[in-house]
């Protein structure tokens, strides 16, 4: 019990700042809520990925001696750490498949993503009232996952386990876990709220935990969310909005989600849903509209080794498609535009769209907004139309790195640009274990050496650097 008082006293400034009725809330006008966010077209995110020791700390501040071995064998100047350029559509389920990747793991333990203590208890106190508000659009439920959850656990025993993997964080990117819906997140924090009227409103998650045994912790990421979902324009934290106009825009997002839910439900109930595949698949695969909110993640691979890697965003790259809608244009020949419709036809290229179109035998849709319209027009002309890509702080960013970008958004797959030290593996007793089998390896006794070179090589760890460009 006596755990448990500096923790409230710890969160009771979070509390009063994040419990808010919704009648609270709509003193809030929307507009000055949902603040400025990418979509996931054409955005790339820059993150790197650092191993940390289990308390999440810096291996480099832990023990002399084993930052001195993993120096020396690990071939590791800094840090055990990647850095990736990945789409901003990229979910958490496929980026998990990508850490794998790059590590040296083979997704044969459990893992889960989760936000830094100090952000988890900032949004919901520390309280089951307010972990609910967000059940379902951030957090999933803490229940053991069933095994649907692993459907996308499909390798067969003999194929190349690094070609499985690619195929797992290439686009499409879709998760069809239940537990990462909103759907289901929702019925099952409903439902323990029915079932356990002994928790009032205000009880703390750790008075649960000490009456409930849950089979996942609560504070564990949906990973049906995006990078774009979670991580912020700017990786300094401007133009982050407060934590309670957030979550005003999370729950009347949520409120929305459900109205939308209502009125699919009501459309469909006279429909054969059991047959009907898109009726189902629409309202499961649902979620909440959400700003981006965070700079730092953390990802655990195996709850026995316990694998900490911290993701946090170096920069976020995106298509600087306002030059496109600049009033320059307006005085060009070339270009027809009429700032105050938002449409822009270049004359040289009109007739072009109808005669496609009338070749395709498809009607010209553009999307309503602003971006969407040009993105669409640019897929029509073939990429002919050239643009800059701009940093977070919206610098046009070197000719050299545009390629890679366009690279990274049109293929739908994620790039490492830099890593320091070896590969590590699974099953070797997390980071210390590591250290340990690399001291063994090096040392006077040359029997224990070659067993434990002979083990690291079935679990497919070679000894060897992989060059950057080959890691995913």
């Amino acid at each position: 019990m006596a755990k448990i008082v500096p923790f409230r006293k710890k969160n009771q400034a979070y509390s009063d700042e994040a419990y808010q009725s919704l009648v609270d809330l709509t003193d809030l006008d929307p507009d000055e809520i949902y603040g400025t966010h990418l979509t996931n077209e054409g955005v790339v995110y820059r993150l790197r990925l650092e191993l940390e020791n289990s308390n999440e700390e810096k291996i480099s501040e832990w023990d002399p001696n084993q930052w001195k071995t993993l120096q020396k064998y690990g071939k590791v100047e800094h840090s055990i750490s990647r850095t990736i350029l990945a789409p901003g559509d990229m979910n958490l389920h496929s980026l998990h498949y990508a850490i794998q990747r790059l590590f040296g793991w083979r997704n044969s333990h459990l893992h889960r993503f989760y936000l830094p203590q100090e952000e988890f208890d900032r949004l919901t106190a520390g309280r089951l009232d307010t972990f609910f508000q967000l059940c379902g659009s951030l957090f999933r439920f803490p229940a053991e996952l069933d095994e649907e959850d692993y459907w996308d656990d499909d390798y067969e025993f003999g194929k190349d386990v690094k070609a499985w993997l690619r195929t797992k964080y290439s686009r499409p990117y879709v998760n069809m876990g239940p537990h990462d819906t909103f759907i289901v997140n929702s019925l099952l924090a409903g439902q323990f709220v029915e079932e356990h009227p002994e928790f009032p409103q205000g009880t703390y998650l750790d008075v649960v935990d000490k009456n409930i045994y849950f089979g996942s912790p609560w504070n564990t990421l949906m990973e049906s969310r995006s990078l774009s979902d979670l991580f912020l324009m700017m990786p300094d934290g401007r133009e982050r909005p407060e934590p309670r106009e957030w979550k005003a825009n999370v729950l009347l997002s949520t409120i929305d989600l459900f109205q939308d839910l209502d009125e699919e439900d009501t459309e469909h109930s006279g429909a054969d849903l059991e047959n009907d595949y898109w009726n189902n698949l629409r309202p499961l695969m649902a979620q909440v509209d959400m700003l981006p909110y965070f700079s730092t993640i953390y990802y655990n691979y195996d709850y026995g080794d316990n694998w900490i890697v911290k993701i946090t965003l170096e920069d976020v790259y995106y298509p600087d498609f306002e030059f496109l809608l600049d009033d320059d244009y307006e005085d060009d020949e070339d270009w027809e535009f009429d700032s105050d419709s938002d449409e822009f036809w270049e004359e040289d290229y009109e007739s072009t769209f109808e005669e496609d179109a009338d070749d395709d035998d498809e009607d010209i849709d553009f999307d309503d907004d602003e971006e969407g319209f040009i993105r669409e027009m640019m897929e029509m002309m073939d990429d002919e139309l050239d643009y800059d890509y701009l940093d977070a702080n919206r610098n046009i960013i070197s000719e050299e790195l545009v390629p890679l970008l366009k690279k990274v958004d049109e293929g739908g797959r994620p790039v490492c640009v830099a890593a320091d030290g070896l590969n590590v593996l699974d099953d070797c007793g997390g980071v210390s274990g590591y250290i340990r089998m690399l001291e063994e390896m090096n040392g006077k006794n040359k029997e224990e050496a070659a067993e434990q070179r002979n083990w690291a090589r079935s679990m497919g760890w070679t000894g060897r650097k992989t060059k950057v460009e080959n890691m995913l």
